[in-house]
């Protein structure tokens, strides 16, 4: 008698499971299947591109000369930004004479070749016109500044920069992303 009681108990707790699970999945899969009263809303992300934190990133690009690569001399430089797709100023290219003297002052640290001449970064930014033949030197360019992330990695696949010095062939700069 006591296996009939327990069989019938479990009977009957698998069949009131068993319901359960059968009217909620028709109450649920009734839900599904009801077509909508009104549109879905769309979601799409916003970014906020007006707060201070978010508004600094550029877009740079960089090509590093060996030490002592500069002979004695007059030299040019043309650095070009070609970016299809993200907005600059014109002209796009810029090109720069210098001269490289064994009189010049050898600065600490590296100077860059930029659009606006070669600048001394020991001193925050002077524009110099000569150069010592040993001094460190890198050409950079930054399309773009106080810009969102989104936007700096967007210029950065948008632009090639390029370099050519004395005539020669252009030479690619190598591009990042430079936070400020």
């Amino acid at each position: 008698m006591k296996n009939t009681i327990r069989d019938i108990l479990v009977g009957l707790f698998i069949t009131i499971v068993g319901g359960v699970i059968v009217a909620r999945f028709i109450r649920e899969g009734a839900r599904f299947n009801t077509p909508p009263t009104s549109t879905p809303a769309i979601l799409t992300p916003t970014l906020n591109l007006t707060t201070p934190e978010s508004q600094n990133w550029a877009a740079s690009s960089e090509y590093g000369f060996p030490d002592g690569f500069w002979d004695i001399g007059v030299h040019e430089y043309t650095i070009s930004a070609d970016c299809p797709n993200f907005r600059i100023d014109d002209p796009n290219t810029f090109t720069q004479p210098f001269i490289v003297s064994s009189d010049a002052q050898l600065f600490p640290g590296e100077v860059t070749l930029r659009v606006t001449g070669l600048k001394n970064l020991s001193d925050g930014g002077t524009v110099l016109d000569t150069i010592h033949p040993s001094q460190k030197t890198a050409a950079r360019v930054t399309v773009g500044s106080d810009l969102s992330q989104n936007q700096a990695e967007f210029a950065l696949g948008d632009c090639k920069a390029t370099i050519s010095w004395d005539d020669g062939p252009l030479q690619t700069m190598t591009p990042y992303l430079e936070q400020r």
